[in-house]
């Protein structure tokens, strides 16, 4: 049996910026943010008003770009990596929230996945990351959260992928949208409602140990449908933690 290998590596920060200073900072604006949403009556589960969500999007992009493009360091607590795959480190959450640091080895990719009608932002904090967008060549409007919304009906048994709830085949056909690198402190934003699918991986060949991502979701992903191309099926699962407030789990 192979052996699990953690590390957390020290990374230098990148360029330096005004903004919030800490990852405690970037938490309580992101709090401030949704109280304040909240006691207009917008609760942000997908299906907030326009002008709430473009209110919410803006401050988090500002908050998330201005953070990965300072010169802070607190962030390597949270960043730990594994020899095999790539690993999601809690920071902070609550029932509206997760704030997590995502790290990455070079040639680590994630599943094609969507999530849960949940808001997904991502900053680059360390190194480049790529991200491939897809739609269900099939069904190419909002993506399904539910396997058995796609029609598929032949439960795939032997798909051995920690948190797994169900599993069916065949995996649609996804067409490729586009492709785009992801460098420090640029900012991308994902949802289902925009009818698309998306995988995130450290390219072959980048200099180690890696990349590190920070993500947000709004409100926290509770389960994930996975679209995995080689096994040709279509996994939903339960999403884990590597680390939970610099600790691992």
């Amino acid at each position: 049996m192979m052996e699990c290998i953690s590390s957390t590596v020290i990374l230098s920060p990148q360029k330096q910026a005004t903004g919030p200073n800490n990852l405690h900072a970037v938490i309580d604006t992101i709090k401030e943010m949704l109280h304040s949403e909240s006691t207009l009556g917008h609760l942000v589960r997908g299906e907030e008003p326009k002008e709430s969500f473009l209110r919410i999007d803006a401050t988090v992009k500002t908050t998330l770009s201005a953070y990965a493009n300072g010169h802070h360091e607190d962030w390597n607590k949270f960043a730990f990596f594994h020899e095999h795959h790539y690993v999601r480190n809690f920071v902070d959450g609550n029932e509206e929230f997760e704030l997590m640091v995502i790290c990455w080895r070079p040639g680590q990719v994630s599943r094609i996945h969507n999530h849960d009608k949940s808001h997904c932002w991502v900053a680059c904090l360390h190194g480049e990351v790529q991200e491939v967008i897809y739609s269900s060549v099939a069904q190419p409007g909002p993506c399904n959260t539910n396997a058995q919304d796609l029609g598929l009906s032949s439960p795939k048994k032997d798909v051995k992928l920690p948190g797994t709830l169900d599993s069916y085949v065949p995996c649609p056909e996804l067409e490729k949208v586009s492709v785009k690198n992801i460098q420090p402190g640029q900012v991308t934003y994902m949802n289902d409602k925009l009818g698309l699918l998306h995988s995130v991986g450290c390219l072959e060949g980048q200099p180690a140990p890696g990349a590190v991502t920070l993500h947000l979701y709004s409100p926290p992903i509770k389960r994930a449908t996975l679209y995995d191309q080689e096994a040709n099926a279509v996994i939903t699962r339960v999403p884990g933690f590597f680390s939970v407030r610099g600790v691992r789990t």
